[in-house]
């Protein structure tokens, strides 16, 4: 069994490359406060190097590593007791897979399809717009889903740092902007593609016959995305169930802690002595007391 050092750092190491993916994601749509076309030649350099098959490997293999891990993160907790921040990361941690599989399926056929199609990011941004604006609104779910989960993990990590004290300062506010600057850059660059679509037909009717062909390919996968969801909840579900026999089993396994100055608190097995006293702590009194 691997150390929980390990699987700590494991986790740690995923998540900081995923972080790096979204990163340079959203720098890249924030340059649609530019122009579309800013943002088609920077993807060389932000997106590109995700869109080959060792990158797009790594970034596979750190989606599904911090996904089980955080899986069996949860499935090895004894105990509700949790911090309003943690609780907010493990739900949206939870959200975030689903949310996720639609947009990456949806890209990867047209991808697949047609190799020019990833280059041409107003086909793509004229789909979100114009002929599914469905979508539009997803990726600004998952866009807030995924920046609140990363920003949250990649706080609590480094707060912990002696240089936190040096780049705080710095980092809570790019932190902020990143995301505000990408959503304007997305709803700037969908303005310029709905104009274009009105101005240039030969360009809109292009886009269509793309998308005849690729809609066909996405309906076909629906029940296989469907099939993968259900997965996941099913996964999510049984981790649940894990954690909840875990906790009744530690329940039935008190301990006590014993603290400076003749006072005690009880718990069990599993929580931390912090964990014991925030849980008991209306129960501590003076061990000599009847």
């Amino acid at each position: 069994m691997p150390s929980k050092t390990l699987l700590r750092n494991l986790r740690l190491l995923s998540g900081l490359v995923l972080m790096t993916f979204v990163v340079g994601h959203l720098s890249n749509l924030a340059l649609g406060l530019h122009s579309v076309a800013a943002m088609g030649a920077a993807r060389w350099l932000l997106l590109d190097p995700w869109r080959n098959p060792v990158g797009g490997g790594l970034l596979a293999l750190c989606a599904v590593v911090h996904t089980m891990l955080g899986l069996y993160a949860i499935s090895a907790r004894r105990s509700w007791t949790m911090s309003r921040t943690d609780v907010v990361q493990l739900v949206l941690g939870l959200l975030t897979p689903p949310m996720l599989i639609t947009h990456v399926v949806a890209t990867s056929i047209a991808s697949d399809f047609d190799r020019n199609f990833q280059f041409a990011y107003g086909q793509m941004l004229a789909v979100y717009w114009s002929f599914a604006p469905e979508y539009a609104f997803q990726q600004l779910f998952v866009v807030m889903i995924v920046w609140i989960h990363g920003a949250l993990g990649l706080v609590s990590w480094l707060v912990l740092l002696p240089v936190w004290r040096r780049i705080g300062g710095v980092v809570l506010p790019v932190l902020f902007a990143v995301p505000i600057l990408a959503l304007l850059g997305f709803a700037e660059s969908g303005r310029e593609v709905l104009q274009r679509l009105e101005t240039d037909p030969v360009w809109k009717n292009l886009i269509v016959d793309h998308l005849r062909p690729i809609a066909a390919l996405v309906a076909q996968t629906e029940s296989a995305q469907k099939q993968v969801v259900l997965g996941y909840v099913a996964l999510v579900v049984l981790v649940l169930m894990v954690m909840l026999a875990r906790m009744l089993h530690a329940r039935s396994q008190p301990v006590r802690v014993d603290y400076d100055g003749g006072e005690y608190a009880l718990g069990r097995r599993g929580l931390s002595d912090l964990e014991t006293g925030w849980h008991w702590g209306l129960a501590r009194r003076p061990c000599c007391a009847t």
